[in-house]
């Protein structure tokens, strides 16, 4: 914000602040409609309520790079789960960046949880997966395999951040 303030003065902030709300908006368009279909309405509806909801915090502040990058992190994590390049490499680093613009980083952790405590109980369910269906389950279905992506993600953060992992 600082460098946009210098460039573009307050307009300029206000025109940064406007993209950064629109790719917000979009990426939660976007995972709605991944999520329900073409068709459905419901991802107007849903994004709508959510952004009139949500414009009383849409400051110059860096919460709200926060909420994009939980958008972005939703949007990856559904479309790349389970690809090792993905859970190694690109989680770890948008995790690291994500990091160093905001405390929020938090937020990041707490959905990786609710994702990981889904694909559990999908996988623990009665009747849950086949033996040969195994091999197509999510690295965060295995308990270890959840921790090890988990302690790279967050020794990612802890390596990139000035500050460490506090």
């Amino acid at each position: 914000f600082y460098l946009v303030d210098r460039w573009g003065g307050v307009a300029g902030l206000i025109v940064f602040k406007a993209l950064a709300v629109a790719a917000l908006a979009w990426l939660m368009w976007r995972s709605a409609v991944t999520a329900t279909g073409r068709t459905s309405p419901w991802p107007f509806w849903a994004c709508t309520a959510g952004l009139v909801a949500a414009r009383l915090r849409f400051f110059e502040r860096p919460l709200i790079f926060s909420a994009l990058l939980l958008a972005v992190l939703y949007l990856l994590s559904q479309r790349y789960r389970g690809r090792r390049a993905w859970d190694f490499v690109g989680l770890p680093l948008l995790m690291a960046v994500w990091s160093n613009v905001h405390l929020g980083v938090v937020y990041g952790f707490v959905l990786l949880a609710a994702f990981t405590a889904a694909d559990w109980a999908e996988r623990w369910k009665p009747g849950g997966p086949s033996a040969d269906e195994a091999g197509h389950l999510t690295i965060w279905q295995g308990p270890a395999s959840a921790a090890v992506a988990g302690l790279v993600s967050a020794a990612a953060v802890w390596w990139i951040n000035p500050h460490g992992i506090r």
